[in-house]
């Protein structure tokens, strides 16, 4: 992922060319370990493989959910 912060005109060019960097280092890094494997298909989910944070791969779905979180139905939502 490539972001960019929109050029300053009162920010001078190479503290911004290096903020740049730092965001960009910076997203590589979270990228590096949170990226979600490639694959899954329809029906498939997430799930954890280890105790470990972050470790996941695509599962068979199933297993029912919970009750609900405890909010109401919004519009749109459940076919209301």
């Amino acid at each position: 992922m490539r972001v960019v912060l929109p050029r300053q005109p009162t920010w001078n060019p190479d503290f911004q060319d290096r903020l740049n960097g730092e965001i960009e280092r910076a997203f590589a890094k979270l990228n590096e370990f949170a990226q979600v494997p490639l694959g899954g298909t329809s029906g498939q989910v997430l799930t954890k493989s280890s105790d470990r944070d972050l470790e996941l791969t695509w599962g068979a779905g199933g297993g029912g959910g919970g009750g609900g979180g405890g909010y109401p139905p919004q519009l749109g939502h459940a076919g209301i």
